[in-house]
């Protein structure tokens, strides 16, 4: 009389079908398959992300800090030429005279925080904050 392993051993391998498989899983073929791209979402315009309605809020994503207003304004009439409408905000720190080069008209919090990656890919740059005008 054989025992139970060596019986099995004997017994023809089985292999899953389509047919024993379970029906919440979809069959190996179909999940291996990559998306084509179509299928997949259309980018976001960093256009529509980065630059806000005209005085739609008093949030602000700060880009940088200049200690002369000039160098500020030069900042800014280049970031126009980018498409970017950004102004010069003058703050003090430590005793000191800043310009901050910002681009306004955000209307919450999330809003800004939300927009400020595009900008920072759009220009090439990190480190830009968020703030509030008082």
């Amino acid at each position: 009389m054989q025992d139970s392993a060596s019986m099995a051993a004997n017994l023809p391998e089985q292999t899953a079908t389509e047919d024993t498989m379970p029906t919440s899983s979809p069959p190996a073929s179909t999940a291996e398959k990559p998306k084509s791209k179509s299928a997949l979402p259309a980018p976001i315009s960093t256009t529509d992300v980065a630059q806000p309605k005209p005085s739609s809020g008093n949030w602000v994503i700060n880009l940088a800090s200049a200690s002369n207003s000039k160098s500020a304004e030069q900042e800014v009439a280049r970031l126009g030429k980018l498409d970017i409408k950004a102004e010069v905000s003058q703050a003090e720190s430590k005793g000191k005279t800043w310009y901050r080069i910002q681009v306004p008209g955000y209307g919450s919090y999330d809003e800004a925080i939300n927009a400020r990656p595009a900008i920072e890919e759009k220009l090439g740059i990190s480190g830009t904050w968020v703030g509030q005008r008082k």
